[in-house]
């Protein structure tokens, strides 16, 4: 049996709402039609900062009218924007684990991690849904006509007039017809997504941030340019996250704000004698600076995002032992936050960034420095092969009885040569780079547990003092840390033995011809 097709929307964007009264008083000389009344809600949608709902073709928002306290909270893909799935809520939520609906908070849980949803514009909506029978009282077609205005309103603003035309299986002859009554209109078929043309009309880019570098540099741009825009865009990722981190609207903001401060930290660095010597002293102290004052909180907004993981970890008997430690992290977060807060809005950190600011947007004509003027491809080939060849050897000195304060420094190397990879991305063959990319952070990710599982567990054995200090009967807390502690160093053991196989596979023949054929060049470049 040959399965019919489904029938298939057309929406139409309207020029006038005169045009939709119209076309209603003709549909009704022809048809028996069924005119519901006019709706209004309300509509805000949301978003997290870097459009991962966008990105995924998803939209969420709240609706609500005037005539109900009920508020619902919606979600819809985009192909099928009319298949929405809807809660009732009292409050807004801020992330997906705060959603009661199991369903609903599964769907947004891979999308949105541990971003908070943010709103990003405000309609206001009146929409109609009319009905075409036939002599049965049967649905034969139906039609949905929706106007979007911003808010607040200021002159009655329109954004859009919509009309949807929803085609029932096995009646074309309705569908013929309208489509012949649509083009005495001035109609033209839509196929933007909704949100599209929301946001457009407000002038807002949908994806206007990430938190990739995203930049374009040529083989022979002069090193000391490169370097500029490169510094340029870390600086921009900065001001992006400065708001969202001093608010604290989620962690994320914190996070981005920091690999920012890293990535240029190394590239002051690890880029030699391109930018004047008295630039980088003067800027590494200043950036040495925002590291240290962001620790704390990113420390405590990681203890707190593992915590259901820590909790996994312990005999089910004993995890509730382990609440106590989450209101301490909850309370000592809160203080760094505020402490945070009141850094990055002082005028010593403004400062900084102006000053930086002027910094990049100057050339320097009195720029010594012997790399200023090279090509900047025959720079980062340079120092990408000269990082790679010291993360091989200090790789290769490592065996079962080497100290672990050489893995830390190997994790550091790795960092290092990822970044400057990162960096020069653009100048080399996407095909090429990109699993060099993967292979190294294979490594990484095993260097990077293996001293995560050892800071975490120092961290907590501190954290336990700082408990039985600050809170009375906290020994059964402090117990159940005990038992944390001593899994998570089990854990670092088993990483440590898994680290032979992992340098073995990054640092293979296959790998190593690779890194060679793309950064090793003839030219001696001592720089």
């Amino acid at each position: 049996m040959t399965m019919m097709p489904q029938p298939h929307t057309t929406c139409y964007a309207l020029q006038q709402e005169s045009d939709w009264l119209k076309l209603q008083e003709k549909l009704q000389k022809i048809f028996t039609v069924q005119t519901d009344s006019m709706q209004t809600v309300q509509r805000t949608y949301y978003d997290s900062f870097d459009s991962r709902l966008y990105l995924a073709q998803h939209t969420v928002f709240t609706e609500h009218s005037k005539k109900s306290v009920q508020k619902n909270l919606c979600h819809a893909v985009w192909q099928t924007p009319q298949q929405q799935h809807c809660i009732a809520i009292k409050k807004m939520p801020r992330f997906f684990w705060e959603i009661n609906d199991l369903s609903l908070k599964n769907t947004l849980k891979p999308l949105l991690n541990v971003r908070a949803l943010i709103e990003q514009i405000q309609v206001h909506i009146q929409k109609q849904v009319l009905n075409i029978l036939d002599d049965e009282q049967k649905i034969i077609l139906r039609l949905m006509f929706t106007q979007y205005s911003r808010i607040p309103m200021e002159q009655n603003e329109i954004i859009c007039r919509l009309l949807q035309v929803f085609p029932v299986k096995g009646y074309q002859k309705p569908v013929k017809r309208l489509e012949e009554l649509l083009l005495e209109y001035h109609v033209s078929v839509q196929n933007q997504p909704l949100i599209n043309l929301l946001l457009n009309h407000e002038g807002k880019n949908p994806v206007s941030y990430s938190n990739k570098l995203n930049l374009q540099l040529t083989a022979d741009m002069p090193a000391q340019q490169a370097m500029h825009a490169i510094l340029s865009r870390l600086l921009q990722m900065m001001r992006d996250n400065h708001a969202g981190t001093c608010a604290d609207l989620d962690s994320e903001f914190l996070h981005d704000f920091r690999v920012a401060i890293r990535r240029t930290r190394s590239a002051l660095n690890q880029i030699k004698q391109v930018i004047h010597p008295d630039t980088i002293e003067q800027f590494q102290a200043h950036f040495a600076w925002l590291g240290q004052i962001t620790s704390e909180t990113r420390d405590m907004d990681v203890y707190l995002l593992k915590f259901d993981e820590y909790k996994a970890r312990l005999p089910e008997k004993v995890q509730q032992d382990l609440d106590l430690l989450h209101e301490f992290l909850r309370q000592h977060h809160q203080s760094a936050q505020k402490t945070l807060a009141e850094q990055l809005q002082s005028a010593k950190y403004q400062a900084i960034i102006d000053q930086w600011q002027t910094a990049l947007s100057h050339k320097s004509d009195n720029n010594t420095a012997k790399n200023a003027e090279k090509p900047i491809l025959t720079v980062a080939n340079n120092r990408i092969w000269k990082m790679y060849q010291r993360l091989l050897r200090d790789g290769q000195a490592i065996d079962t009885d080497t100290p672990s304060v050489a893995l830390h420094d190997l994790r550091k190397t790795g960092k290092k040569l990822r970044y400057l990879i990162e960096f020069f991305e653009s100048l080399y063959p996407e095909k090429q780079i990109v699993p060099l990319i993967k292979a190294l952070k294979r490594l990484q990710d095993n260097l990077g547990n293996f001293q995560d599982f050892e800071v975490q567990s120092e961290k907590l054995q501190h954290f336990a003092q700082q408990l039985l200090q600050e809170t009375p009967n906290a020994t059964q807390t402090v117990m159940a840390m005990g038992i944390l502690t001593a899994d998570l160093l089990q854990q670092q053991q088993q990483t440590r033995q898994d680290f032979a196989q992992c340098f073995n596979e990054f640092a293979s023949q296959q790998w190593q011809n690779r890194f060679s054929q793309l950064f090793h060049t003839e030219q001696e470049d001592k720089s």
